[in-house]
């Protein structure tokens, strides 16, 4: 529309996702379009999950650990926009179904010969 704000976000990674729900959380009359190289199967970037088909069964992956590492930031993030869009200023992300637990350990490698490294 004449006069609208369009903002092109760059990259469908948890940074980008970030900002473009900040941005369409905080400014109604802007359009934000988000691209992404990847299927939207990749959107989120490392915070995503993938499984991986076995012999001894079906085991799942985490792309990256920055939800367990930056347990702060997302909470923010949902906060934050959920004060822009009017729903309150009490709701936190847990309210949407955002629960983060600590997993220990966060990582593990076990070897053949039964060696872990945690």
């Amino acid at each position: 529309q004449p006069g609208q704000q369009h903002v092109v976000v760059v990259g469908g990674g948890v940074g980008g996702l970030a900002i473009a729900s900040r941005i369409a959380s905080t400014d109604k009359s802007c359009k934000v379009t988000l691209l992404e190289k990847n299927s939207r199967d990749m959107l989120g970037g490392r915070c995503g999950s993938f499984d991986v088909s076995t012999k001894y069964g079906t085991f799942r992956h985490e792309r990256g650990p920055s939800l367990l590492l930056l347990k702060d930031v997302y909470e923010e993030l949902f906060t934050d926009c959920s004060r822009s869009i009017g729903r309150g200023t009490d709701k936190e992300a847990s309210d949407y179904g955002l629960d983060i637990v600590q997993c220990i350990p966060a990582y593990q490698v076990v070897f053949d010969d039964g060696d872990r490294i945690e």
